[in-house]
């Protein structure tokens, strides 16, 4: 206070004051939407996930009707084209359910070249944060959790059990209600054959059978998280692995800088209110960090969401949960940097929330093709899902690199 007031001990005294007195809000804010937010959930208790069909929603129950999902569809349906969209809402807020629901993955890809070692410890902590903080329930009817440590084969992350829970996280959704999803581990790229992905890749996620079972797209991910979701409906996503900027394949990005959105080339519209945290930029490596006395290994975002929001539980906004993911990145010496992109072109000053929804902004739903290019050569198209692996695994900052190129790799 000293130094700010150039010595003068009067004007040092009014500096401090002010400092305590602007202390004192932030903290009486932050106990004021902690305070609303435990209201809002206790008023709609969890027992409301029953309601939405004659059988609960519980991951891994027997099938009970057409909705059930034994084998998930291999690759997104297709809708190329636009059409008007039905509820388009142009303002106002939907209010919450109170209902939340959310999946989390953690493959550690134990045993084998790729081997990771903070992807399960990155699960534990998200599922804390949720469930001590944003007043998530544990239950096999609002949370789950595939982690390739479980011994229940119902719950490790192959392939097939991933989609069905991705399946599971957003049947039956509502307007008000909130999903998350988290996924920690290997991300990848695969060369885009349709001409629509505007840097020539699709991207992955590597579940722990992907040498057998192969890869999950971003096409994938989009039919299975986004595309079923109502006008109203909340899915915050965290992906902490390599190449996941775009990996949900959201119209979207947050550019900082210019502060503005930015709009894919080729976009795909739909209804809900999808935002996406991702650790890094498509061209960007992740890292899996080191543990060390006093914290267990665990991914960079995982880390940094989780510290941010710890500290800081309500009353952030976009530009300080984004400032606050970056400078925890910078700290630690890393050259990755977290991306935000949505379904929804939202008010950037909006104040962050789990629970915060909006209704559909968009005029117009689907894919519209702007303009098509050339796929990429790929002299590597020929070898198995996630074939060399080891070769593209990268020493990045602190860290292993969780990520690689499958079908045309890195030779780095």
């Amino acid at each position: 206070a000293l130094s700010a007031a150039g010595g003068d001990c009067e004007k040092a005294v009014d500096v401090l004051l002010k400092r305590l007195v602007a202390h004192a809000a932030e903290e009486n804010e932050t106990q004021v939407h902690q305070l609303e937010h435990q209201a809002a959930a206790a008023a709609q208790p969890v027992v409301a996930w029953t309601q939405y069909s004659a059988a609960p929603a519980a991951y891994g129950a027997p099938p009970a009707g057409p909705m059930a999902l034994e084998t998930p569809p291999t690759h997104a349906p297709p809708h190329l084209g636009f059409t008007p969209a039905p509820m388009y809402t142009p303002v106002g807020k939907i209010p919450s359910s109170g209902r939340r629901k959310a999946l989390l993955v953690g493959i550690n890809y134990r045993g084998t070249d790729a081997e990771l070692r903070g992807c399960v410890n990155d699960v534990h902590r998200m599922k804390n944060l949720l469930c001590s903080v944003y007043g998530f329930h544990d239950s096999s009817t609002t949370l789950v959790a595939l982690t390739d440590d479980s011994r229940n084969s119902l719950y490790r992350p192959t392939r097939n059990n991933i989609l069905k829970a991705m399946h599971w996280l957003t049947i039956d959704n509502r307007p008000g209600d909130a999903l998350f999803f988290h996924f920690s581990g290997h991300g990848g790229r695969e060369i885009d054959r349709s001409g629509i992905e505007e840097d020539g890749y699709d991207e992955t996620i590597l579940p722990v059978d992907f040498e057998t079972a192969g890869q999950i797209l971003d096409d994938e991910l989009h039919a299975f998280l986004v595309q079923p979701l109502q006008s109203g409906c909340r899915l915050t996503a965290v992906m902490d692995c390599c190449h996941s900027g775009t990996g949900l394949d959201l119209p979207f990005t947050w550019n900082s800088p210019k502060w503005r959105w930015d709009e894919e080339t080729n976009p795909f519209y739909v209804l809900g209110d999808v935002q996406m945290f991702s650790g890094c930029q498509d061209d960007q490596t992740s890292a899996d960090l080191a543990g060390h006395e006093d914290r267990a290994p665990g991914g960079a975002m995982t880390t940094a969401f989780i510290a941010v929001l710890t500290a800081r539980p309500f009353g952030h906004s976009y530009p300080s949960l984004m400032q606050g993911l970056t400078e925890s990145m910078v700290s630690r010496g890393l050259s990755q940097r977290p991306q935000l992109t949505s379904s929804q072109k939202f008010d950037f000053n909006r104040p962050f929330n789990l629970s915060d929804v909006i209704p559909n902004q968009n005029r117009v739903l689907g894919r519209q093709i702007r303009r098509r290019r050339k796929p990429l050569p790929n002299s590597e198209s020929r070898r198995r899902p996630g074939a060399g692996i080891g070769d593209a695994m990268l020493l990045a900052g602190a860290g292993l690199a969780t990520g690689l190129l499958v079908g045309s790799l890195l030779n780095d």
